[in-house]
Protein backbone atom coordinates (compact mmCIF):
# COMPACT_ATOMS: atom_id res chain seq x y z
CA UNK A 1 0.00 0.00 0.00
CA UNK A 2 1.53 3.40 -0.72
CA UNK A 3 0.37 7.23 -0.67
CA UNK A 4 -1.87 6.94 2.24
CA UNK A 5 0.07 9.79 4.06
CA UNK A 6 2.27 12.56 1.27
CA UNK A 7 4.89 9.55 -0.18
CA UNK A 8 4.49 6.61 2.53
CA UNK A 9 4.17 2.94 1.67
CA UNK A 10 3.41 0.09 4.10
CA UNK A 11 4.88 -3.50 3.24
CA UNK A 12 3.33 -6.53 5.20
CA UNK A 13 4.94 -9.44 4.93
CA UNK A 14 4.81 -13.76 5.58
CA UNK A 15 7.38 -16.68 5.57
CA UNK A 16 6.86 -20.15 6.04
CA UNK A 17 9.13 -23.03 6.27
CA UNK A 18 8.63 -26.38 6.89
CA UNK A 19 11.55 -28.64 6.86
CA UNK A 20 12.72 -32.50 8.15
CA UNK A 21 15.86 -32.22 9.92
CA UNK A 22 18.18 -35.05 10.84
CA UNK A 23 19.05 -35.43 14.89
CA UNK A 24 21.27 -38.10 16.19
CA UNK A 25 20.14 -40.11 13.23
CA UNK A 26 16.31 -39.36 13.97
CA UNK A 27 13.98 -37.55 11.35
CA UNK A 28 12.69 -34.79 13.12
CA UNK A 29 9.85 -31.92 12.44
CA UNK A 30 11.44 -28.05 12.05
CA UNK A 31 8.46 -25.14 11.36
CA UNK A 32 9.73 -21.86 10.91
CA UNK A 33 7.12 -18.63 10.75
CA UNK A 34 7.81 -14.85 10.16
CA UNK A 35 5.37 -12.44 10.15
CA UNK A 36 5.87 -8.84 10.18
CA UNK A 37 5.44 -5.01 8.43
CA UNK A 38 7.34 -2.18 7.66
CA UNK A 39 6.12 1.36 7.53
CA UNK A 40 8.40 3.77 5.24
CA UNK A 41 7.82 7.56 4.95
CA UNK A 42 10.86 9.38 3.33
CA UNK A 43 10.87 12.06 5.96
CA UNK A 44 10.26 10.08 8.95
CA UNK A 45 12.06 6.65 8.00
CA UNK A 46 11.36 3.32 8.65
CA UNK A 47 10.18 1.59 10.86
CA UNK A 48 9.42 -2.34 11.23
CA UNK A 49 8.12 -5.09 13.41
CA UNK A 50 8.73 -8.79 12.73
CA UNK A 51 8.01 -11.74 14.51
CA UNK A 52 10.08 -15.06 14.00
CA UNK A 53 9.20 -18.41 15.68
CA UNK A 54 11.00 -21.92 15.07
CA UNK A 55 9.53 -24.91 16.38
CA UNK A 56 11.49 -28.55 16.75
CA UNK A 57 8.83 -31.27 16.58
CA UNK A 58 8.96 -35.33 17.08
CA UNK A 59 12.08 -36.10 18.63
CA UNK A 60 12.76 -32.58 20.36
CA UNK A 61 10.31 -30.26 21.39
CA UNK A 62 11.44 -27.24 21.69
CA UNK A 63 10.76 -23.69 20.35
CA UNK A 64 12.15 -20.24 20.19
CA UNK A 65 10.41 -16.76 19.59
CA UNK A 66 12.00 -13.43 18.60
CA UNK A 67 9.88 -10.21 18.40
CA UNK A 68 11.73 -6.96 17.31
CA UNK A 69 10.78 -3.66 16.48
CA UNK A 70 13.20 -1.73 14.49
CA UNK A 71 13.40 2.31 13.56
CA UNK A 72 16.18 3.48 10.96
CA UNK A 73 16.46 7.21 9.69
CA UNK A 74 18.95 8.07 7.66
CA UNK A 75 20.41 12.02 7.35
Amino acid sequence: MRNLLASDEFRPFVNLVFQNVKFAETDSKRNNYTFGLSYRNPQLGILSLRYDSISYGTVVDYTDSILNARYQYNF
